[in-house]
């Protein structure tokens, strides 16, 4: 019997019958999540790691739609790694998904080059002066996960050639791109992702590779909605076969 704590619930994620704790309070997943989780392409049988996992959706679907070798998702706020430890409990999936409830700095620090495959959706908005929810604004904010703490812990975790995934604001791809390859950590495919046709894209999906020199690629936008505000072709083609 999965415990559940007030002002939580059980949700479908509506992929091969996995369910998810959220809580009615607490940050709650988002699109870019979902498709972060379609966009893990390779990871078949590798080792991933998912950073600041909150309740761990990408973690979960990643290993139904991947099949990936283990996951590790990585949460430095205990109430989310509790709920997404209780996640992978109720999915059965204790086998496949370890939880650890640190910061990704010492994480990374003892696990260097451990893995094929570091995904995460950051907290990517800059730190704003007021404070109204603390937890909040741990997961929407560069207040704990800096962009380049982001990229020094991704790049020590992974292996030489190995491949980071992850979401991030448009109009911040220079300031991305820079920082990470201060790393060895260059872009190597950049997916910009618009709400609907015509609409400036709002974020990317980017992969960056440790110690590639491969020269960037920009891919076709990815267009959530279509003209009814209905889910897009692309995105029910990229959901269901994990193909852009």
């Amino acid at each position: 019997m999965t415990t559940l704590l007030e002002n939580e619930k059980i949700e479908d994620l509506l992929c091969d019958g996995l369910k998810i704790i959220q809580s009615k309070k607490l940050y709650r997943f988002n699109a870019d999540s979902v498709i972060l989780a379609n966009c893990l392409f390779g990871a078949e049988q590798k080792s991933l790691c998912e950073i600041g996992a909150g309740s761990g959706v990408i973690s979960l679907l990643a290993t139904k739609k991947y099949a990936p070798k283990s996951v590790v998702a990585v949460e430095v706020q205990q109430v989310f790694a509790n709920m997404c430890t209780r996640s992978v409990e109720l999915n059965g999936l204790c086998d496949k998904i370890k939880v650890v409830c640190c910061d990704v700095s010492h994480f990374a620090q003892t696990n260097q080059n451990a893995f094929d495959f570091v995904v995460c959706n950051p907290p990517y908005r800059k730190v704003s002066k007021n404070c109204v929810d603390l937890s909040k604004q741990i997961c929407t904010e560069e207040l704990l996960l800096t962009l380049p703490k982001l990229a020094k812990s991704a790049s020590l975790l992974l292996k030489e050639k190995g491949t980071f995934v992850a979401c991030f604001p448009y109009d911040r791809l220079d300031e991305m791109m820079v920082c990470f390859k201060q790393y060895n950590l260059p872009l190597a495919k950049v997916l910009p992702v618009c709400s609907k046709m015509g609409n400036a894209p709002r974020i990317a999906v980017v992969w960056a590779i440790k110690g590639s020199n491969e020269p960037l690629e920009v891919l076709p936008c990815l267009v959530e909605l279509d003209q009814f505000g209905k889910e897009s072709e692309q995105m029910k083609r990229l959901v269901a076969t994990q193909q852009l």
